[in-house]
């Protein structure tokens, strides 16, 4: 657990590299419950590096998880060789709106791109968390 005096320090960085009162405040009530926290902090990769490193100096691990970028959902789909029809109902995403990212009308959300990351990175995985495990069940 984390002590008085530390979790102090850990607000004024977390305010200082731009985090909220408000997010910074509920960050410091978890880590002083000895539970987990994580914070979104609009930052560049190499400050986030140094916010861990200061964070690990007051005694708190911190890892740096980066946003997921754009998806070519196209190219995704092409290198595993299916239709839209066939991606839409292996991965779970509407094919009317793959067929729209695949356009450029609208974009994948956070969880979207996050998902397509996946995919993108381990397909057969997905593919075998959503397999139904005893179809006749």
């Amino acid at each position: 657990m984390v002590g008085g005096s530390q979790l102090v320090s850990v607000a004024r960085l977390l305010i200082q590299k731009g985090a909220t009162p408000k997010s910074a405040k509920q960050t410091i009530d978890k880590l002083a419950t000895g539970a987990d926290a994580t914070i979104d902090l609009q930052t560049t990769r190499q400050d986030a590096v140094l916010v861990c490193r200061e964070l690990k100096e007051l005694g708190i691990d911190a890892n740096v998880f980066e946003s997921v970028p754009e998806k070519d959902v196209i190219a995704i789909r092409s290198r595993l060789n299916l239709t839209r029809a066939d991606f839409s109902r292996r991965f779970g995403i509407d094919e009317r709106t793959l067929e729209s990212w695949e356009q450029h009308r609208s974009s994948p959300n956070k969880t979207a791109r996050t998902l397509l990351h996946v995919i993108d990175r381990e397909p057969d995985l997905v593919t075998a968390a959503l397999l139904a495990t005893d179809p006749l069940k």
